[in-house]
């Protein structure tokens, strides 16, 4: 039984990046960059779904409801009229 990490789970979070990047750039293929690497595809493979649902998500319209909710009254109302002619 080999208890050494495996390279995948040395691999620093820029290499990932890096791995993600190039397999969604299709300049080779998934088996040739892994097997340059050192890795499985499998692992390649989740690195790019990873970074496609986080361009999804960066990427999605944005929800364009209120942020927040503020109740306005007759009495804050009287109150703003009376500072706005104070001044």
């Amino acid at each position: 039984m080999n208890s050494s990490p495996s390279v995948a789970a040395n691999l620093s979070n820029e290499a990932r990046k890096s791995l993600a990047i190039l397999s969604l750039s299709k300049s080779e293929p998934i088996a040739h960059l892994a097997d340059r690497e050192g890795v499985s595809r499998q692992f390649i493979y989740r690195q790019k779904q990873m970074v496609v649902e986080a361009l999804d998500n960066a990427l999605a319209a944005k929800d364009a409801g209120a942020l927040f909710y503020l109740p306005v009254t007759e009495a804050w109302l009287d109150q703003l009229a009376l500072a706005l002619r104070c001044c």
